[in-house]
């Protein structure tokens, strides 16, 4: 089962209601939650392109984080980590859940980004076209709740690159006695 659930946050709104999603699925199966925050770099951008809350010194991205994870703790009696490096988001915790070895990622579906426009939802875009393990993306104002049904997509060209994805789905299917779905998708020839 799950041990480590790495929850990427940039302190956004949707990050912040994610890491409490997260936070109430770990509380039932019995996980940790690794916080995580990427303190992006902001060189060659103009400060107009930078939305507010973005530009930040470490220390204040540090004092964030530790209040989000205290927050964490008492509200859902978790055990939390704090991890915080520079880098892009898209970068980093790719790098972050394989060191760990991490069975499961949670994501908000909007953020900040790596581009140099700050396009809201990069990170997520980026991870779902590239990642090697099951993430979790966590939609705007969602609550969780008991899971009832799990829903896999997967594509046919790429059937070994699932398996941990479907373990996983199998292992929470049970936990949960929740309906489970495989959503097979092929893909167009160009």
């Amino acid at each position: 089962m799950i041990k480590d659930i790495l929850v990427a946050t940039d302190f956004s709104d949707n990050a912040y209601n994610s890491a409490h999603y997260a936070g109430a699925f770990a509380r039932c199966i019995e996980a940790r939650v690794i916080l995580f925050h990427a303190l992006q770099p902001l060189t060659g951008l103009n400060y107009d392109e930078i939305p507010l809350g973005v530009a930040m010194t470490e220390e204040e991205a540090q004092h964030k984080l530790d209040e989000q994870a205290r927050e964490l703790h008492r509200k859902y009696g978790i055990s939390i980590t704090r991890i915080m490096k520079p880098g892009y988001a898209a970068d980093e915790i790719p790098t972050l859940a394989d060191k760990i070895g991490t069975r499961l990622v949670v994501i908000g579906t909007h953020g900040f980004g790596k581009s140099k426009h700050l396009q809201f939802g990069n990170v997520s875009r980026e991870l779902l076209e590239n990642a090697a393990y099951p993430v979790l993306y966590v939609p705007p104002k969602a609550v969780f709740r008991s899971i009832e049904q799990i829903a896999v997509v997967q594509d046919s060209t790429e059937l070994s690159l699932l398996k941990p994805t479907n373990k996983l789905a199998e292992e929470l299917a049970q936990l949960f006695q929740a309906r489970q779905t495989v959503l097979q998708q092929n893909k167009q020839p160009e």
